[in-house]
């Protein structure tokens, strides 16, 4: 039965589905701190120990996240794992691909009717922050479409919603803080020095020395983990050409060509520059949230 079982995937709407690694469920491949390993990991692996819970209190069988923060720092890597998990059948939408022209009430309301019947059941929305980012019609149609839809959900059983944004900013108040859509908000923010350390032995496997992880997280300062691998990877190429293991020296030499390319590329149409370059020689915007790190 496990030979001809059909691989795990996200189905998406109107695109094509996810594959999913057979060995995807698996928490250690994040670098997680204390607060977002007890606030997203630790509750959602509760959620299928404490059905019995749910019922005695009656109380609604589901749960909502709703994951926020820059690009790159593990936010579509945590639903992944979540959508791996072994009992749900996943789902997904990609919001950023359509934020010109947004899904019809129809087309939400269908997909969320599918997970509803294929419960235990995992629904994706990526990037919510860009639901109907086009005309102001269109948004109200979209955010208030979806919200018909997840309040449609709020009494169905085994039906959970992860929900991914950069900026919460653009985002309904009634879509972000009402009770029963998102139980958990969690910021996924650009990782400290200790977690910039961890991240490069994790990619490593401990090939790289506590010192070099040291020194080479300083040249990495406001990298997001994204940045990180690239740089790991980049620093691979350059220790291959000697035969030889990456180092210190190959790690920040990468980091400053990743940053110099950033600065080069990450340019918007205004010429002001975005993504880890900004403000370097600023205070990084400061936590909306007491849950940070990843």
């Amino acid at each position: 039965l496990e030979a001809i079982e059909p691989p795990k995937r996200i189905s998406m709407m109107a695109g094509r589905d996810v594959l999913l690694p057979p060995d995807g469920y698996c928490w250690d491949s994040l670098v997680l701190n204390a607060d977002l390993d007890q606030f997203v990991r630790r509750d959602f692996e509760s959620f299928f120990q404490r059905e019995d819970w749910f019922r005695r209190h009656n109380l609604p069988y589901r749960r909502g996240y709703l994951f926020y923060g820059p690009p790159g720092n593990g936010k579509t890597s945590a639903a992944r794992i979540m959508a791996s998990h072994p009992a749900v059948r996943a789902f997904g939408i990609d919001f950023r691909t359509r934020s010109e022209s947004p899904y019809s009430p129809d087309q939400l309301s269908d997909l969320f009717e599918a997970a509803a019947a294929q419960a235990p059941s995992l629904v994706i929305l990526e990037d919510i922050d860009k639901v109907g980012a086009g005309e102001p019609e269109e948004m109200r149609q979209a955010i208030n479409g979806l919200l018909s839809c997840l309040d449609g959900l709020s009494t169905e059983d085994g039906v959970i919603i992860v929900a991914t944004a950069n900026n919460l900013a653009p985002l309904s108040s009634a879509l972000v803080k009402r009770p029963g859509r998102f139980d958990r908000v969690a910021q996924f923010p650009t990782p400290t020095s200790d977690l910039r350390q961890r991240y490069l032995a994790h990619l490593s496997a401990g090939t790289i020395d506590g010192v070099a992880t040291a020194e080479a997280s300083m040249a990495m300062d406001r990298f997001s983990y994204a940045q990180i691998r690239e740089t790991y990877i980049l620093a691979g190429q350059f220790a291959f050409d000697r035969a030889d293991d990456p180092t210190a020296a190959d790690l920040v030499q990468a980091a400053r060509q990743i940053r110099r390319e950033g600065r080069r590329m990450h340019v918007n149409g205004h010429g002001a520059a975005v993504g880890f370059s900004v403000g370097e020689d600023q205070p990084q915007t400061p936590l909306l949230a007491p849950c940070a790190g990843v």
